[in-house]
């Protein structure tokens, strides 16, 4: 009997339902949307929206099938091994492709070889933009919080829900600066109208005075 690692199993574009887009939101970032999977076994899985999820399921259906799975179909009721985004997925498939049987000598088509390539191109491009946006992170001293939140004053990592920064004091600490400039005339016209409204002659007042 063969063991998991050379049976194979089908690619499967998987369409969550309410409870398991809840839990993905929990386990890959409340920011995402989540609303498709595929699945990968014995690899692991991907989780996210529709579009992005068929995109790599339309590739790896060319790529894959007949090399590491013996099929790709679509469902609403398959059952999902895990529903965490597998780190480095794309990059292990290459590898477990390489590894079968026969070593790196399984024959790709024209078309598996151009989509292989663009999606290798297209994972560096990924962790590439990853590592640019962490080493920018790294060199402004910037410490993001679970939620991805940080003062607007001194770039403490603060939760959306913080009255005031615990490092520095500033007052709702997650808005951007702009925004709480904004805020500020919003919050001065709010008032300069209200005593208008309360006292009508003072327009008159004052501009008697001047």
């Amino acid at each position: 009997m063969p063991s998991d690692a050379e049976r194979l199993y089908p690619l499967v574009l998987v369409e969550l339902t309410a409870a398991q887009i809840t839990e993905a939101k929990q386990l890959n970032g409340m920011r995402t949307r989540p609303t498709h999977a595929v699945v990968c076994r014995p690899y692991g899985q991907i989780v996210g929206t529709e579009l992005q999820c068929r995109k790599y399921w339309e590739a790896w259906k060319v790529m894959y099938v007949g090399v590491l799975f013996d099929d790709a179909f679509e469902s609403t009721t398959y059952p999902m091994p895990a529903l965490e985004w597998t780190s480095d997925l794309t990059e292990a498939l290459f590898r477990a492709a390489d590894n079968r049987p026969g070593g790196a000598s399984y024959e790709l088509t024209t078309r598996q070889a151009e989509t292989r390539a663009k999606y290798q191109e297209r994972e560096a491009r990924r962790l590439e933009k990853q590592q640019t946006k962490a080493d920018r992170l790294q060199a402004n001293h910037v410490k993001p919080s679970a939620t991805g939140h940080v003062c607007r004053d001194c770039q403490t990592a603060v939760s959306k829900s913080a009255k005031a920064c615990p490092n520095c004091g500033a007052k709702k600490p997650h808005i951007g600066k702009l925004q709480w400039g904004f805020k500020k005339v919003g919050n001065f016209l709010i008032v300069v109208g209200l005593l208008l409204w309360l006292f009508p002659n003072l327009l008159a007042v004052c501009g008697g005075m001047l």
